[in-house]
């Protein structure tokens, strides 16, 4: 016996755990973007850059390419900005 009952007509499926994640991993960067746009530069933007970064890199354990490399795209631009506009 299948002790799993099949969804009613009018009934949705639950959304993908990628979604989650992916609006999570976004919602976590926000205290960084927060940061580098209100702190005393050049050290709020390294330690931003490597918070936003690190979250980034944490949210790519999904199984898609392309969520992974959008993150880790991200990375390298939390990073990238650090490099080119936090060296003084």
């Amino acid at each position: 016996m299948n002790s799993v009952e099949p969804l009613s007509a009018g009934a949705k499926a639950p959304g993908p755990p990628w979604r989650l994640r992916f609006a999570l991993v976004h919602l976590m960067q926000l205290p960084a973007l927060g940061l580098a746009m209100f702190g005393q530069p050049p050290t709020a933007w390294w330690v931003a850059a490597a918070w936003g970064s690190v979250v980034c890199c944490a949210g790519t354990d999904s199984g898609w390419r392309w969520r992974n490399r959008l993150l880790v795209f991200e990375a390298i631009l939390w990073l990238t900005f650090v490099l080119a506009f936090g060296i003084n």
